[in-house]
């Protein structure tokens, strides 16, 4: 809903995992087109074969590192914990930046430093981000803030509980 789907809108997600929502985004309008890229390739492998048949649905396999569309291409880009992982969080940033259109939208999705600060396991090889820090990212890479809204969500723990924890839609 951040995203804000309009007639004809180019899509970019960014680690679509089996790309199972795909379907769901350009069924909005007929006109929306989705890429969606991934650094697994038994994820972008899943999500061809879960998508085959939509016209306007792809899927590639990237490094992490760069974005393999031209300047410019996409009026959309989501993506939702991946922020983690990112290598050079603020050369990402900048290659987010470089393919989003003018006048377009970027959605982060993420769970914020101070609660993946008590999840055991993002300890291990996850960089974590507080709202303020993707806004330096963001506007560094020359894009504006639009807004970060904060939202808790039940989920169910590695144990089998339920938690609350909060996750952040960022939009710039």
């Amino acid at each position: 809903e951040s995203l804000n789907l309009a007639f004809a809108n180019s899509v970019l997600e960014i680690g679509p995992g089996n790309g199972s929502h795909a379907r769901d985004i350009v069924s909005k309008e007929d006109t929306i087109t989705y890429s969606g890229i991934d650094i697994s390739l038994l994820m972008v492998e899943e999500a061809k074969k879960l998508n085959a048949g939509l016209e306007n649905v792809s899927f590639e396999l990237t490094d992490g590192c760069t974005i393999p569309f031209g300047e410019g291409r996409f009026d959309k880009i989501l993506t939702t914990n991946t922020i983690y992982f990112w290598q050079d969080a603020q050369g990402y940033a900048n290659e987010i930046a470089r393919v989003l259109a003018k006048d377009g939208t970027v959605t982060i999705g993420f769970i914020p430093e101070s609660t993946m600060q008590h999840i055991p396991f993002a300890k291990y090889g996850f960089t974590l981000y507080s709202i303020e820090k993707v806004t330096a990212l963001m506007e560094t890479a020359g894009l504006e803030v639009v807004s970060a809204v904060t939202e808790k969500e039940w989920v169910t723990s590695n144990s089998g509980t339920q938690i609350e924890r909060e996750f952040v839609l960022f939009t710039a």
